[in-house]
């Protein structure tokens, strides 16, 4: 039994997610796909576009076998965390064979010698870093002209947005000394951030933009016919963006006087958040007033997520610490995959949860506290889809596993 790992949002699903699962069974020759997919909210700092069992549903429909959430401690996180943890999670399950991504070059070898240039940090890196981040620049940025100087071929990969989780994941395999293999397929279509929809496969975030406020005819030929189908049906959720989570951040403000403990929040950037403290905004005005040289737009977006997710800076040090990822918690699976259940629950060092009652019996108390987490992060999803739409998603206890 050969299995390939997939690291996914589905933010929403779309035609190049589907080419991804089939190419990447295609090129390993795998037998199952095991997805570990982001939860409520992602890894730019948003709420994800639908609640997480909509989208697993969408990736089950679509050649997934098995999809485990992301918990939210890590799916919120930079890309170097957010890697982490996904690695994390399927190094932990013990079975899994291949890890597949996508990536702008396609060339897995490239990747490695910066992954390991990343994680060695010679001393070259760290002084062209210091030097970056004395000037002022993004830590992005910084990072990205120390690792152009210590590259010593004459390929190196742009810094696109896959090919810089790509560098990550590997660089997490080599921490873990983990024996699954990275397998890098080429990016197709258009950009991480491309808005164009004149190519074959359009991106995540032109969907985004486009479902909710267009009609369907203009952008369902970009996703499977079987989500179009899940999307027309009467039952089907309606799509959250950021703002509408200011309230809970105005809130925030006017509650909290210490923002610096919350994860990707800088004194320096507590002290300019602050300093709007006579008015209130939307959150993407916030964005827009704060960022700078210093601040991408992504990374203050994680900082005021952090905050309304009450994730703090600490409490991510000491998962980190005891072991990152402590649990498996099941979102769907196909019957079929049966067996792979099976095989994951007689391998994974940690236990696969498919019923939340069943969670306090199985974990111990650091495993509590970051599914606890995950479930208070998913009613507050639920909570700020009660405020817009004024109709009620299951609670994480009502939801059930994808079949």
């Amino acid at each position: 039994m050969k299995i390939v790992g997939l690291i996914t949002e589905y933010n929403p699903f779309h035609n190049g997610h589907k080419y991804h699962i089939e190419q990447a069974k295609k090129i390993t020759n795998a037998d199952f796909v095991v997805v570990v997919m982001s939860g409520d909210f992602v890894q730019r700092g948003e709420p994800a576009i639908f609640p997480k069992s909509f989208r697993a549903h969408m990736a089950l429909l679509n050649g997934a076998d098995i999809v485990f959430q992301l918990p939210t401690y890590y799916s919120t996180s930079s890309a170097s965390l957010f890697a982490y943890g996904a690695i994390t999670l399927l190094h932990k399950l013990g079975c899994i064979d291949f890890v597949c991504f996508g990536s702008e070059d396609g060339h897995i070898t490239d990747l490695i010698e910066c992954a390991k240039i990343l994680l060695e940090e010679p001393p070259k890196f760290k002084q062209v870093l210091k030097e970056n981040l004395k000037l002022g620049l993004s830590f992005p940025k910084a990072r990205e002209l120390a690792l152009t100087s210590c590259i010593t071929s004459n390929s190196l990969p742009a810094f696109l947005p896959n090919n810089i989780l790509g560098m990550e994941y590997i660089k997490s395999l080599l921490q873990l000394n983990s024996p699954i293999t990275p397998v890098t397929i080429k990016r197709q279509g258009a950009g991480y951030h491309d808005l164009d929809f004149s190519k074959e496969f359009c991106s995540a975030s032109a969907l985004r933009t486009t479902i909710g406020t267009t009609p369907m005819d203009s952008y369902s030929s970009f996703i499977p016919e079987n989500v179009v189908d899940l999307l027309k049906r009467k039952d089907s959720p309606s799509p959250l963006s950021l703002d509408d989570f200011s309230y809970l951040l105005n809130y925030k403000k006017l509650s909290c006087t210490c923002f610096s403990k919350y994860a990707d929040f800088s004194s320096h950037l507590e002290n300019r958040f602050l300093n709007l403290a006579n008015d209130f905004y939307t959150i993407n005005e916030y964005i827009s007033l704060l960022k700078s040289k210093e601040y991408t737009h992504s990374r203050i977006s994680r900082a005021l997520l952090h905050s309304i997710l009450n994730i703090t800076q600490e409490n991510v040090d000491y998962y980190n610490f005891n072991g990152c990822i402590f649990y498996a918690r099941l979102l769907g699976f196909q019957k079929k995959a049966s067996p792979l259940l099976k095989k994951i629950k007689q391998c994974s060092s940690i236990p696969c949860i498919t019923k939340l009652a069943d969670a306090p019996n199985l974990l111990d108390n650091i495993g509590l506290e970051q599914l606890n987490h995950d479930i208070f992060s998913s009613n507050l999803y639920r909570m700020a889809y009660f405020e817009k739409y004024k109709k009620n998603l299951p609670n994480e206890y009502q939801s059930p596993i994808i079949l």
